[in-house]
């Protein structure tokens, strides 16, 4: 949201192939004008296959850059459809983390944020989903803000490196541990994880971008489900 008007990002994995068959017959199907044969879109070309709809546990959102910050990174919102289009309970089907983690990682060096409530699960929120609705600024208290890695300090660095390595009791401990090396290294890019508890159909994802401070948002990311990637751009 930047001067009251909001903007979010809808990514679709169902449904827009009929969508994009239709288009093209319709192409085909126009007069020819002028003696030339109508302009018809080329077919997109990309490094990835998308599953319709895409079917997985492991979805991973790698950022690579945002609107300019130097600092920071972040999102107000993230909502998983499923093929009838309704909105996913994430926080009570899947665990949801980053790395970094979120502001809190700089609480060594500055203490306030020791509790900053802007976390990964926070985006999931379905509080949030009222305030999303508003015209008026949103508090922010349900957004997720994030340190870029190459602005953290060494020992920062090491913080969000120990929480690559949950004990070995925690539910999320098989699944990141399949993500990322024994001896961990913090990713070059902020990557947020959602991990599902079991296989999920997903149609659509929808992103609401970081609006507090609108430079602070996404601009660049790809979206990988169980180690394939789905999206990039």
């Amino acid at each position: 949201m930047c001067d009251g008007v909001r903007f979010a990002q809808a990514i679709t994995f169902d449904r827009w192939v009929a969508a994009m068959a239709m288009q093209q017959q319709q192409q085909q199907q126009q007069p020819q004008r002028g003696g030339a044969l109508a302009y018809i879109t080329p077919r997109l070309k990309q490094a990835y296959e998308v599953l319709t709809p895409v079917t997985g546990m492991s979805f991973t959102f790698a950022f690579y850059s945002n609107h300019g910050d130097h600092y920071y990174l972040g999102l107000d919102r993230l909502e998983f459809l499923d093929e009838d289009l309704r909105v996913l309970d994430v926080l009570s089907l899947a665990e949801v983390t980053a790395v970094p983690y979120s502001v809190r990682d700089l609480a060594g060096s500055t203490p306030s944020l020791a509790h900053d409530p802007r976390i990964p699960p926070a985006v999931f929120l379905p509080s949030h989903a009222a305030a999303a609705a508003a015209s008026g600024p949103q508090t922010h208290l349900s957004a997720w803000l994030s340190p870029l890695p190459r602005s953290m300090l060494p020992a920062e660095r090491d913080v969000c490196v120990q929480r690559l390595q949950p004990p070995p009791s925690s539910a999320l401990s098989s699944s990141v541990s399949s993500s990322v090396p024994r001896k961990a290294v913090l990713p070059a890019d902020n990557t947020f994880f959602v991990f599902f508890h079991f296989p999920v159909r997903v149609a659509a994802i929808r992103m609401w971008n970081y609006s507090k401070t609108p430079t602070r948002g996404v601009k660049e990311f790809s979206l990988t489900v169980d180690g394939h990637t789905v999206f990039m751009g």
